[in-house]
């Protein structure tokens, strides 16, 4: 369940006036807002997070964070959520963004594991496919930029069935802070490559592999981690050896083939190209006559955008929606 609520009353600030809460992160709150220095009625909606200040106030991460913002904005995708906006209000930075409406990935795969339900092979494809253009995009930049935090918690799918890759940019500023202050999840490292879990930066590698963690939950109804019971996350992140994917689900051949690929533990063996991975998973799409707009894969982010809407009202009414 997310953390969505109103704000009463919303809160002006930077030009923007903020008026609902929609989640926490590891780096600070969400919220959606609209645009208020402007022309006219202008009712687009944006989300802006709101950085915490124990981060931005490590000069280093503020000077990266700056920079890295600043990539990120020249990125221009249909899969890629667009950065527009950085700005500092009493001492706190926000970054607006666009706001895609919708449900993120992860709702997507707990109701898969709940169910115990596989999602369908050509729609998992297709959300494959799209994570890969994005990646493609942007690792095609100069200089190259990788996304480094890759999660079922930052890949959205809009209520008209888009895939759309959201924070961009804000993985290597938390290189830049002093030792101990930020450090992985479980949560985290249930996604994070082999040689990354090992200490390596993250590459256009490790984010691929990522990608087919997700991949493979849709599939299998399940995490590769999860056939591990009792062991660390940790543990299980630095051997990166899941349960193969065709020892769990029914899924075409050449679909397989080319997962067990993306999610190669050795890095040197894995697929790393982006751009070839798009290639070759539309190539299985067209074969298996998939539209790129694929109304089956709205209809699901429709259908769990209302069904996360009527928890979150249920919640609220209990009195037990966090603020």
């Amino acid at each position: 369940m997310s953390d969505q609520k109103k704000l009463d009353p919303p809160k002006d600030l930077g030009g923007y006036r903020l008026v609902e809460h929609v989640a926490d992160g590891r780096l600070g709150q969400v919220y959606r807002g609209q645009r208020t220095v402007c022309l006219g009625e202008f009712a687009k909606p944006f989300a802006v997070k709101r950085f915490r200040r124990l981060f931005t106030q490590s000069p280093s991460f503020a000077r990266q964070l700056i920079e890295a913002i600043a990539s990120a904005s020249a990125l221009s995708d249909r899969t890629i959520a667009q950065s527009f906006d950085l700005f500092v209000e009493s001492e706190r930075y926000y970054l607006a963004s666009e706001f895609v409406d919708g449900c993120d990935l992860a709702v997507v795969c707990e109701t898969a594991r709940n169910l115990k339900t596989p999602f369908p092979a050509l729609q998992a494809a297709f959300i494959l496919a799209e994570g890969c253009r994005g990646l493609a995009h942007a690792i095609a930049r100069n200089p190259p930029l990788v996304h480094g935090h890759l999660t079922p918690w930052n890949i959205r799918l809009s209520r008209t069935g888009e895939v759309k890759l959201t924070d961009f940019g804000l993985s290597s500023p938390m290189y830049a802070l002093p030792p101990g202050m930020y450090s992985p999840t479980p949560e985290d490292l249930r996604y994070v490559a082999p040689e990354v879990a090992r200490g390596r930066r993250p590459d256009a590698g490790s984010d691929l592999y990522a990608l087919a963690v997700m991949v493979y939950e849709l599939l299998a109804a399940a995490h590769p981690f999860d056939f591990a019971p009792g062991t660390s996350p940790g543990t299980l992140a630095a051997s990166g050896v899941p349960r193969p994917i065709g020892e769990v689900a029914s899924i075409p051949g050449e679909l397989e083939a080319l997962h067990n690929r993306l999610l190669e533990a050795d890095p040197d063996k894995r697929l790393r190209s982006a751009a070839e991975a798009y290639r070759e998973t539309c190539g299985f799409l067209d074969r298996h006559g998939l539209p790129r707009a694929d109304p089956v894969l709205a209809q699901v982010a429709e259908e769990l955008h209302g069904q996360v809407a009527m928890e979150e009202a249920e919640a609220e009414d209990s009195g037990s929606v966090k603020s």
